[in-house]
This record gives structure tokens, sequence and C-alpha cells, in this order.
């Protein structure tokens, strides 16, 4: 290798380690949250009217005394009128009934006579009942029905405690009670915690790289981060934006976390401010800084541009599929957009490079990127070396840029 293809070489490796050192020069985001805002379907609480004072009730004047016409009023003195007496209670009238068994003895019957006897004596008799069963009651009759009652009561019992009993194989846990029953697989639980964190990254090639861009930027100017259903909108549309690009997606990661609202919270604030220092200018978003000029470089070919999007909703979100496949990736996008725009508490997209100018290649991706997985290892991406000049460079290229050598 001769000087000048060293020095090529040398001038390649230092500009990939300067640029892999540092974070990517320009990138944009747009979202917003709703922690702690009431439903956008929900309708208003009404205003609870203050509680009514209950008027106290106004006494009615007392009615007039008025003197008894038998006896004259003392002139300035209201006579007190006597109280009527109580009128004479009612002479008892009692009809006793005796009983006595019947005359000929049958079981199960009774004959009564009626007798005219004194209030005292019908008084004693009530008061003092004689313990003679038979003249009381009158002879006791078996009773068939209660006692099958209570054989079908003693054999329902016995069926019951039968089909109850733990079984001779059943598995017991540490704590001594059955085995709790596992999950369904493919079954959300009705419990929750309170907050779904999901979280999609992939990667778009430079096939698609610019409508990406372009798309996700407009969005950004667009987008009501003031309101759940403005973001709710802002969460599928650019779901469909990377749908559409899903032919030229060549990375991604997608994971998804079941977190109490508080915890909730700050995984995903921590989250976006990690993924938004992996840039340094952001031209597009709140800040809107305008970046320097730039102009693509040969080493780093049509450039990838890297797009996260972060949703936390309110409960239980379907079961995304596990993996890094195209499918698999598409999967977790479509079910991490809750179907209510009230459920939907945060919303953040950020990609970066924002700038047309400003390229990635898959060797920068890789390194900063480092949890990116590729959706196809057969295709060329990726850091790989030259075996001509000993040169890294980016597998898309085709051709070392140090030494001009075929990839092997």
């Amino acid at each position: 290798m001769g000087p000048r293809a060293r020095g090529l070489w040398l001038f390649v490796a230092a500009t990939l380690a300067a640029t892999a050192s540092n974070a990517q020069l320009t990138g944009g985001r747009f979202g917003g949250s709703s922690w702690g805002q009431p439903s956008a379907q929900a309708p208003a609480p009404a205003p609870t009217p203050p509680p009514a004072v209950p008027a106290m009730p106004i006494a009615p004047p007392p009615p007039p005394m008025m003197p008894d016409p038998a006896v004259p009023a003392a002139p300035g003195v209201v006579p007190v009128p006597e109280a009527p007496a109580p009128p004479a209670p009612p002479a008892p009238r009692v009809r006793p009934t005796t009983y006595r068994p019947y005359a000929h003895g049958s079981p199960g019957r009774i004959a009564s006579t009626a007798e005219e006897r004194s209030p005292t004596e019908a008084e004693t008799r009530l008061a003092t009942p004689s313990l003679n069963l038979v003249w009381t009651s009158g002879p006791v009759k078996p009773s068939w029905p209660l006692a099958a009652g209570g054989a079908t009561f003693v054999v329902m019992l016995g069926l019951t405690l039968l089909a109850t009993r733990q079984r001779p194989g059943a598995r017991r846990v540490a704590s001594g009670g059955l085995a709790q029953p596992t999950a369904t697989p493919g079954v959300v639980p009705t419990l929750h915690p309170g907050v779904e964190f999901r979280r999609v990254t992939v990667a778009i090639d430079h096939s698609a790289r610019a409508a990406v861009q372009s798309s996700l930027a407009a969005l950004a100017a667009r987008v009501d981060a003031a309101s759940p259903a403005g973001l709710h909108a802002a969460a599928e549309a650019t779901r469909d934006a990377l749908t559409q690009a899903r032919g030229a997606i060549r990375y991604g990661v997608a994971t998804a976390r079941s977190l109490s609202e508080a915890a909730g919270q700050a995984a995903f604030a921590a989250q976006a401010d990690e993924l938004r220092g992996r840039y340094t200018v952001e031209t597009v978003g709140r800040a809107r800084n305008a970046g320097p000029k730039l102009a693509p470089r040969p080493e780093e070919g049509g450039g990838l541009v890297v797009v996260s999007v972060l949703v936390a909703a309110r409960g239980a979100l379907p079961v995304a599929p596990s993996g890094h496949d195209l499918a698999s990736l598409m999967g977790a996008l479509h079910a991490m957009v809750p179907p209510r725009a009230d459920r939907l508490l945060a919303l953040e997209v950020i990609w970066s490079p924002s700038e047309d100018a400003d390229r990635m290649s898959s060797a920068e991706l890789e390194f900063l990127y480092p949890e990116l997985r590729r959706v196809d290892d057969a295709m060329a991406f990726g850091r790989v070396v030259c075996g001509h000049c000993r040169a890294v460079y980016a597998a898309e290229l085709g051709r070392c840029p140090a030494c001009g050598a075929p990839r092997g």
C-alpha cells in the first residue's frame, strides 16, 4: 500500500472514529404528554352546587285556651282544662277449649269440646299449661317426608365432600396450598399495574429515508400536542408513515414494560432524554435550531434514518410479538397505539438525522445504536474490513473508500 492510499485510509478511519465517538449531528422530535389530565372523551364533571341550608321550621302558635263556661274565669287567669277520665276496660270474654283424646283412642286425631269457664280459671289454664303432651298437642304422628328430607341432605353432603376432595396427584407449592393456574399465552391479564410503556425503533435505508424525514417534519409542524386527541392522531400518522416504508426497514428493536404510573412517567422521560442525547442539533421540534451547512460524504453512502416511537398508555395493550424480524416489528408497531385517545398518556417521536445532507452509514449506526438488530443478516449492512488495505467501512458501499477494492 502506497503512501497516498495509506493517508486516505487514515483519513477515512479518523472520520469514522470521530463521527462514531460523537453523536449524530442533526435530529428531530415531536410529541407531548397528558399525565394527570382528564380524558378527552370523558365529559367534564358538572359543578357541584353548594349544599342547601335547611330552613328552620316555624312552630305554630299555641291554640287559645277556652274558659270553662261552668266556672267563670278570674280576670287575668287562664283556666287549665281537666283531662277526661279514661274509659273503663270491657269485661274479658274467654271461651277456652279443652282438648282430650278421641273416645276410641285412634292415633293422630283429637276431639274438643267448648266449656264455659270463669275468667280466673281460664287465665290460670293459659298461664300454667299442663305437661300432658297428649292433652296439649295430641298424639304424635311419624313424619315420613321429614325423614326423607334428612336422608337426602346426608347423601348430598357426602357427594359434595367427595367432589371437593383434593386429588392425590395435585401439585402443591411451597406455601402448602394448591398450585396457581398458569397464564394462558397471548391473553392479556385483567389486572394491570397502571401504565404500559412501549418503544419501537427502526432504521430505514436510503430508498425511503428522504420520504420519511419529510413526512415526520411535516407531521411535527401540525401536531396538536396539547390534547390527547391530537397526540393519538399523531401516533396513528407516525405508525402509517413507518408502515408505508416497511420495505426499507433494515434494523429494529421493540420493548414493552408494565409499570406503575409514577415509574412509567419517570422511565418514559429518561428514555426520551437518552435518545435525544444521541444527536447534537435539533433542527425539527421545539428548539428548531438551524444546523450548519452540510454536504454528503462518499464514505457515508446513501445514509439511513433511525426513528424511535415511545408510547405510554393507561392499562394493558395487546401482546406485542417478540423478535427483531420485519413481521415482529410491524406487529409491535401496530400494537403500541391504543385504540382510544383517552388511554394515550404520552407520545414521543425522535428521529436522526433530520437533514438530508447529514448522512448516517450503517457503520455509524451500529456504533450509535448498539441495541438495534438487523432485520435480515443476509443483507449487506454493518461494518466490514477491507481485505486489501484493512480499512473499516460500511458494507452498503460495496467498495472500500480507501483503496477501491470490492467487498469480498
